[in-house]
């Protein structure tokens, strides 16, 4: 009887422990999702600084804003706030199909303030004490963000706001447009400028990587008052310039510098330069685009006989474009249809060793 008598009073011990885990599991959980929502409310309030205060929560993780890069009308852009979802971070525009994996990705293409990089670090730290992991790249992202970010007085030259008068931002617009870029352009690549500071009265031209995260950016004097045409940060340029816009299964034309990339407007990718970045070579060789065009400058052709070797030697159909041929002093000068007809458009056959031979005896 006693036997029996021990086993029941365990059994109700066990009983009791475990209804009183049971009983304070809910309350654990509750205040970790309390926690949650009141991180939520503040990363609405961080994304309302960029973004404009007119927003809609559609459901606990899930908010409207207005698109800061087509500016429809209507609450377009959505954002994923949910901290116990692997899509935290993850946004979209369903009108421009602007896209991203990451708030860092977001609130940077839009210029974010040195407060808003504060409260968004802030927001994030919080979320890494309770459920949230970041996702693959998420490290990735803050530590590119860390190491390159636009300059602190980058002004999206797309976005509607005071200064929009000012006779900078004028300035600005009117070098692009005897550029020939429009609107749709400076959307395109994210163009802004600058109107203070070490970048002052200069168009500042971001690249992006696959991730569209910011790998690099240059920034042009557009009153020719600097001594420096362009002025570049410290960082490196072993890159894939221009990566998230770039398609791999159709022609590549590679420019010397961004504008010329512009200018072409089809899958350019520009070089910062006038040789391949070791990036940039490991990508040409891993996806074998179709045809592959260079366009380098005229005083950069001995460069591009170079370059248009070592693609051969990898197997890859390359055309080498006469730079002679632009109307302009290069092909950022040159109107978009003289590049395509009189550059792109003639070259109907891939240099082949015969040519590549006549070319360098030439030059």
């Amino acid at each position: 009887m006693s036997l029996k008598s021990n086993k029941s009073s365990s059994s109700a011990a066990n009983c009791v422990v475990g209804l009183d885990l049971y009983a304070r599991t809910p309350y654990i959980s509750h205040s970790i999702e309390s926690s949650h929502m009141s991180i939520n409310k503040r990363l609405i309030s961080t994304l309302k600084l960029e973004l404009g205060s007119q927003h809609k929560q559609v459901n606990k993780g899930e908010v409207l804003f207005k698109c800061p890069f087509c500016h429809h009308h209507k609450l377009k852009m959505s954002v994923n706030l949910d901290p116990n979802k692997s899509q935290f971070g993850y946004w979209k525009c369903w009108v421009c199909d602007q896209a991203g994996k990451s708030l860092w990705t977001l609130l940077g293409r839009v210029g974010m303030s040195g407060h808003t990089k504060h409260e968004l670090t802030r927001n994030l730290k919080s979320l890494n004490r309770f459920s949230w992991k970041p996702t693959s790249g998420s490290q990735d992202d803050e530590k590119q963000d860390q190491c390159l970010s636009l300059p602190k007085e980058f002004k999206p030259l797309w976005r509607i706001f005071e200064g929009q008068s000012s006779m900078s931002y004028r300035y600005a617009i009117n070098y692009l447009k005897k550029r020939g870029i429009g609107m749709g352009q400076i959307i395109k690549y994210r163009l802004g400028w600058c109107d203070s500071g070490k970048y002052e009265n200069r168009i500042v031209i971001p690249s992006y990587d696959e991730n569209d995260q910011l790998n690099y950016f240059t920034a042009r004097d557009f009153q020719n008052g600097g001594w420096l045409k362009y002025m570049n940060p410290d960082a490196s340029r072993d890159i894939v310039p221009f990566e998230n816009i770039t398609s791999w299964v159709d022609p590549i034309i590679l420019t010397e510098g961004p504008f010329d990339a512009i200018a072409v407007r089809r899958n350019a990718i520009p070089l910062f330069g006038k040789t391949l970045s070791t990036k940039l070579k490991q990508k040409l060789f891993q996806y074998k685009p179709p045809a592959i065009y260079i366009l380098l400058d005229q005083d950069a052709f001995s460069y591009a006989i170079e370059m248009a070797e070592w693609m051969m030697n990898q197997d890859l159909a390359v055309y080498l474009a006469d730079p002679s041929a632009l109307t302009g002093q290069d092909p950022g000068d040159t109107p978009f249809q003289d590049i395509m007809k009189k550059c792109i458009g003639s070259l109907s056959e891939p240099l082949d060793f015969q040519s590549l031979v006549h070319y360098k005896l030439m030059h």
